[in-house]
């Protein structure tokens, strides 16, 4: 799903998401993930998304001289391996990618399982220049401190945030103290879920960085 930067007026990444399509029958990632994550298959499915990913990327810069970033999700199951950092750049080094072409998206929820072991593997992340984005920001429990404290680079806005933008004041200003926030601590913002002009206008002119959606595509 492609990125969108509002500033620039272009496609300056995607997001790689899984689907199944069984004999001609879309099955939704909130039937199969929750089941992969239960019996370990998901460290499968994570390390196979990132083989496929890397190698569509690499296939489209053979064709085209435009710099994009793919950007993967992480399972709690895979950030608590300390094998993580090296089994992604061995991956990216196979498809003639550099790190700077991969960012990693981890959820609050998943960092907080397990806090020191997840900052770590994060720390060593950032080290080979992978950038990380904080998915689904605001639905977790993280602490302000915490946030502070991580290796992120960009904050990704929950599409809840987004879809009921429409219903009242309020929340475009949680939105809009959101991507305020991100600013004053020099990260990235995304917004997930944009699906109407009205939610695209509103991001624009309140200075969100990029969005991504079926508005978009």
């Amino acid at each position: 799903q492609p990125k969108y930067d509002l500033s620039k007026n272009c496609i300056t990444g995607m997001e790689g998401l899984v689907r199944w399509r069984n004999a001609g029958e879309l099955i939704s990632p909130d039937d199969f993930v929750p089941l992969a994550e239960e019996t370990g298959m998901i460290i499968q499915l994570d390390h196979m998304m990132l083989e496929k990913g890397c190698c569509d990327l690499g296939g489209f810069f053979k064709s085209n001289d435009i710099p994009l970033i793919l950007s993967l999700n992480c399972s709690a199951k895979a950030l608590h391996n300390k094998n993580l950092p090296e089994n992604i750049i061995n991956v990216i080094k196979t498809f003639n990618l550099t790190p700077a072409n991969i960012q990693i998206e981890i959820t609050e929820t998943e960092i907080m399982k397990n806090y020191t072991l997840c900052l770590s593997v994060m720390k060593e992340l950032s080290s080979y220049g992978i950038t990380i984005a904080l998915d689904d920001f605001g639905t977790g429990y993280s602490s302000l401190a915490q946030l502070t404290s991580l290796p992120i680079n960009t904050l990704k806005i929950d599409r809840e945030f987004i879809n009921k933008l429409h219903e009242n004041e309020t929340n475009k200003n949680i939105v809009e103290t959101i991507i305020s926030m991100a600013g004053k601590l020099g990260l990235e913002v995304v917004a997930e879920g944009v699906e109407t002009q009205s939610q695209f206008d509103f991001l624009e002119s309140i200075g969100c960085n990029l969005i991504q959606g079926y508005l978009i595509s």
